[in-house]
């Protein structure tokens, strides 16, 4: 399903302008209850995802905002508009699980610092539109930055229809520790610079900013479960920054409120042992790339079968080690969000 604000203007203009096929439909039945607008889409090949192959020619029937029918050639109604894209590929929306619409390129202590709450906000309303033009039709966002909860205002107006974008869960800020990984280290302490994160450091702290994050319409929760990355001693590392139970607390808690809890961890090490049942992945690769998912990274790159880590995160569960067979996967094998379709 697309968002209103998608199928209006697609409407407008010429129900054509096509991204990603879950970021394209015509105009659906109006507040009257009149009939839905049916669209094929033709165009010389679409990409198959499930079955991993190009089918050509490829297109798509839409009905009203939804997507109902896809393949080499499909029904077509009576009635039905048909739009020729030429030598065109379709695809399916793209899903990114891992974004920071509050962020842009540049120096990043600094713009949190310099810029207003509404100038990001304004800032990341162009970034979703953006994404979605870019053929990016679902996303989670992993942490303001300092902003509080503006990133639930940029996803209710998408909803809406007041701006478009992609279909987004919001975090608010993430969760951290004082003097943790968000915190504003190296600045004049008398400025007193506020972190970017949304401080924590106890279970009973946990639990009350989830609260308060969830009453400002928080989708899940966001914390940072290692620090910054260092050398101590000529060696790479990575400090934990919450305890297992602390983590516990939070996926507890998380669980009550619904929504889930995502973490923030990379370096060495970063899922031995505190990963614990319930939290979502979202980690970084600081060597070797990034991950969705839990998968494990340190300084030589991805340890592939060595993982301790299981990721399985179609319900929002990481399961490790032994754990893994209860997954029907295999041990250190990880499935990322987009293939289980949802953020």
């Amino acid at each position: 399903m697309v968002s209103r604000y998608a199928a209006g203007i697609m409407k407008k203009l010429f129900c054509g302008m096509v991204v990603g096929l879950a970021g394209v439909a015509c105009a659906a039945q109006d507040a009257g209850g009149a009939a839905k607008h049916v669209t094929v889409l033709h165009a010389a090949r679409m990409l198959d995802v499930a079955a991993g192959r190009v089918v050509a020619p490829g297109e798509v029937l839409v009905e009203g905002e939804k997507i109902v029918a896809v393949g080499a050639h499909v029904e077509r109604p009576a009635g039905a508009e048909v739009i020729d894209l030429g030598d065109t590929t379709l695809m399916p929306g793209l899903i990114d699980a891992h974004v920071h619409l509050f962020l842009h390129p540049g120096a990043e202590d600094l713009q949190t610092v310099q810029e207003s709450v509404p100038e990001r906000t304004l800032i990341a309303a162009g970034a979703a539109k953006a994404d979605l033009m870019a053929g990016f039709t679902a996303e989670r966002d992993m942490g303001t930055e300092g902003a509080g909860c503006a990133d639930v205002a940029v996803r209710n107006a998408i909803n809406s229809g007041l701006i478009p974008g992609p279909r987004m869960r919001m975090s608010c800020n993430a969760i951290d520790l004082t003097g943790g990984h968000e915190d504003a280290i190296g600045y004049n302490p008398a400025q007193k610079v506020l972190s970017n994160a949304d401080y924590a450091d106890s279970s009973e702290e946990i639990v009350k900013v989830i609260r308060e994050q969830r009453k400002g319409g928080a989708d899940f929760t966001k914390v940072y479960e290692t620090g910054k990355d260092g050398v101590r001693e000529g060696a790479f590392v990575t400090p934990y920054q919450y305890t297992e139970a602390e983590l516990r607390a939070a996926v507890k808690e998380a669980e009550r409120t619904g929504g889930g809890v995502g973490s923030g961890r990379g370096g060495s090490g970063a899922c031995d042992g505190r990963a614990g049942d319930g939290v979502c992945g979202g980690c970084w690769g600081s060597f070797g790339g990034s991950c969705v998912s839990v998968e494990r990274f340190d300084d030589e790159g991805y340890e592939g079968e060595a993982d301790l880590c299981c990721a399985y995160v179609c319900d929002q569960r990481i399961f490790r080690g032994p754990r893994c067979e209860q997954t029907g996967r295999g041990k250190g094998e990880a499935v990322d969000c987009v293939s289980c379709g949802r953020v």
